[in-house]
């Protein structure tokens, strides 16, 4: 069987659209991320709004340019990793159901950076929105239904 995740689709432009005006930013900040080819971590801008997660290469870049790349975070679960003695930064991994889809590896300066970061990408999810009372549930149906969701 097909991932789900692969099998979402998102309209790229209302994508970069919402990326770049939408006010609404739950979490934003500097991580360093693993690319995927070139497998050194670099510096990137995170914003967390409701279920997507981009990432810009600089922070003035959220204003003047599409995301880089966006992670839908759904069917997904965040668990640290463990990291050299010698090494000041705390790293994190978002993991996706399926034995073919991409994980994300990333890094903080501070533990307590790592543990925000995970705290609001876990409790971004709508699965999990709509299992508890909480105020982002709204919104993250506003969000599913501007983005035109469609699955195949």
């Amino acid at each position: 069987t097909q991932n789900t995740h692969d099998q979402m689709r998102l309209n790229e432009r209302q994508v970069a659209h919402f990326a770049r005006f939408s006010t609404r930013v739950d979490k934003q900040g500097y991580l360093m991320k693993r690319g995927a080819l070139n497998t050194n971590f670099r510096r990137r801008w995170f914003s967390l709004k409701g279920n997507l997660l981009f990432y810009f290469k600089t922070r003035e870049e959220t204003a003047t340019s599409d995301p880089l790349g966006v992670i839908i975070l759904e069917r997904c679960s965040v668990e640290s990793c463990n990291r050299a003695v010698d090494d000041p930064r705390h790293y994190f991994q978002i993991r996706f159901e399926g034995n073919d889809t991409r994980h994300y590896q990333l890094a903080c300066e501070s533990e307590d950076d790592m543990i925000g970061w995970m705290r609001a990408i876990t409790q971004a999810s709508y699965e999990f929105l709509v299992g508890v009372k909480h105020p982002k549930k709204k919104s993250c149906l506003r969000l599913i239904s501007f983005l035109s969701l469609s699955f195949s």
